[in-house]
């Protein structure tokens, strides 16, 4: 028996799709297709996917053509210099286009979030007004901002759009990343542009915002749940204090003042006679006394040296902390 023919012909008769390149996330509630950007049109690849996603024939759906230009389309996702995506509605469904080669159908557009609109101008091109957008929210000149061709294809880019702008289409919506930007054209001559997190962003942001917040008397340890707005992602969070910490142990042979020396001598990479006479902190017959002690009666004693807080514990060990 073949059971991975039948696992996957069950998780298609529960899908109801009868082409296994056809996923469902059954978390989010949208169907995932894949398909070859550089020989398959993309608008085929969108029709085909609706067409096994509500099981109707080609024939009985909205031409395609009543919502984007499938040749500008096309070429748009084909001529792709960076990952691009281009979402509209079609057929009852919110469809998104990834010019990877993937094409996600979902019933309800994702939510936006701080952002920075404005609308086109008459006779301003797509293209132009993004790169305008883009340098308003930076505060740079346009010159200043990375080639939009670097990204996609400008004219291209402007036949879609503005091919879209008679009204008798659904709303259109193509979305980029440029100059750490997401960029977003809509048919209406909407065009918004949302700031995003880099990794370097988030890194620095939290940096501050902890040593901020400790110098000012809030308590930062503790850990606390992050949820998403939409609660289909979370994380855990978790911020302690980590004490630039070493530590040695005392041998059977050693002198306990010596090894407290010595530890903190290899720590500072100096010699131990470059080191303060241990008696000025701690009598050395105290840590005799100590080490002697049962190693499991967790007696210990802590003292200031040369520059650290010194703990030794009857056990043997020894603690230095900045």
């Amino acid at each position: 028996m073949d059971l991975c023919g039948l696992a996957l012909d069950f998780a298609m008769r529960e899908t109801g799709l009868s082409d296994p390149s056809i996923r469902f996330d059954s978390d989010r509630g949208i169907y995932r297709a894949s398909f070859d950007p550089d020989s398959e049109p993309a608008s085929d690849a969108v029709v085909w996917t609706l067409a096994e996603i509500t099981g109707q024939e080609v024939a009985e759906l909205e031409p395609i053509e009543s919502i984007v230009d499938p040749i500008v389309f096309d070429a748009l996702v084909r001529r792709r210099r960076q990952p691009i995506q281009v979402s509209f509605t079609y057929n009852g469904h919110e469809v998104t286009v990834e010019s990877q080669g993937e094409v996600i159908v979902q019933s309800v557009q994702p939510d936006g979030g701080s952002e920075y609109a404005r609308s086109l101008a008459d006779n301003e091109s797509p293209a132009e007004a993004a790169i305008q957008a883009v340098a308003a929210v930076k505060g740079v000149d346009p010159t200043e901002l990375e080639h939009l061709y670097d990204t996609v294809d400008p004219d291209a880019l402007d036949a879609l759009v503005t091919g879209s702008m008679d009204g008798s289409a659904d709303e259109l919506r193509v979305s980029f990343r440029v100059d750490e930007v997401r960029v977003e054209i809509f048919n209406d001559r909407r065009i918004v542009v949302n700031t995003y997190t880099t990794e370097e962003a988030f890194q620095e942001a939290l940096r501050e915002l902890v040593i901020d917040a400790d110098a000012n008397g809030v308590d930062v340890r503790g850990s606390w749940p992050v949820v998403s707005g939409d609660e289909e992602r979370a994380w855990d969070i978790e911020i302690t204090r980590v004490s630039n910490r070493s530590t040695a142990t005392i041998e059977d042979t050693e002198f306990p003042a010596s090894a407290v020396v010595e530890a903190v001598a290899e720590r500072e990479r100096v010699d131990s006679t470059d080191l303060p006479p241990l008696f000025d902190a701690i009598g050395p017959d105290i840590l005799e006394i100590l080490h002697e002690a049962d190693p499991d009666s967790n007696q210990r004693v802590t003292f200031e040296y040369a520059g650290y807080t010194v703990t030794v514990s009857a056990d043997g060990s020894v603690v230095l902390d900045e």
